[in-house]
């Protein structure tokens, strides 16, 4: 389900009566170790100008743990799909550039490296103490169409140095942004809507 998705009523029922599956899930947690969603996130959906790095990061988890999230409030039925996300479940985001598919990213190189950022901050901010044993993925293309070699360099070094920042020991989410934690490196802006929720933690820099 991409991002931009406004209709749940058909994903969501088939979605519920598949966490409901415990047989299955059971099997899942014999026998498979992890469990990538490809979640990729919309910069035309997430990274709105007048929203702050917070409220950007609460829409990213609100779309990539969508799934886990789901299982965890659903009913005694989903417990078995609820035990085995606890362990496997990661979100495969995007770090593919120049594409309309993966969450759409025909964006400035600008841009990109700040939603790359914000992805990386994002989950840092989401999972807190989970951080240093749980793993996130982006999905990053050797050859972004009509991007220069230079360019993609850049951008995977950026990506590199997100995740470093974020997951190395002593880091943590700011760091995905910035070595010094400054968040600058993840005001990505693109226009589109806007959703906040009150109550979540305002990162510094805001």
């Amino acid at each position: 389900m991409g991002q931009p998705t406004t209709n749940h009523s058909v994903y969501k029922g088939y979605l519920k009566g598949w966490l409901a599956d415990g047989a299955f899930w059971v099997d899942m947690d014999k026998y498979v170790l992890h469990w990538g969603q490809e979640t990729y996130v919309s910069p035309a959906h997430t990274c709105v100008a007048s929203a702050n790095v917070a409220a950007k990061s609460e829409r990213i988890n609100d779309y990539v743990e969508h799934v886990a999230r789901l299982a965890g409030v659903g009913p005694a039925s989903a417990a078995s799909a609820r035990t085995f996300f606890d362990k496997a479940y990661f979100p495969l985001m995007t770090a593919f550039w120049q594409s309309s598919l993966y969450g759409g990213t025909t964006i400035p190189l600008a841009a990109m490296k700040h939603l790359v950022s914000l992805e990386t901050y994002a989950r840092g901010m989401g999972l807190g103490a989970q951080l240093p044993r749980r793993q996130d993925r982006l999905r990053l293309d050797n050859t972004p169409a009509g991007a220069s070699a230079t360019d993609t360099a850049d951008l995977a070094a950026r990506v590199a140095a997100a995740i470093q920042g974020a997951y190395a020991i002593g880091g943590g989410a700011a760091q995905a942004c910035s070595p010094s934690g400054a968040t600058p490196g993840a005001r990505a802006a693109r226009a589109g809507p806007r959703s906040t929720t009150p109550g979540r933690p305002t990162p510094p820099g805001d």
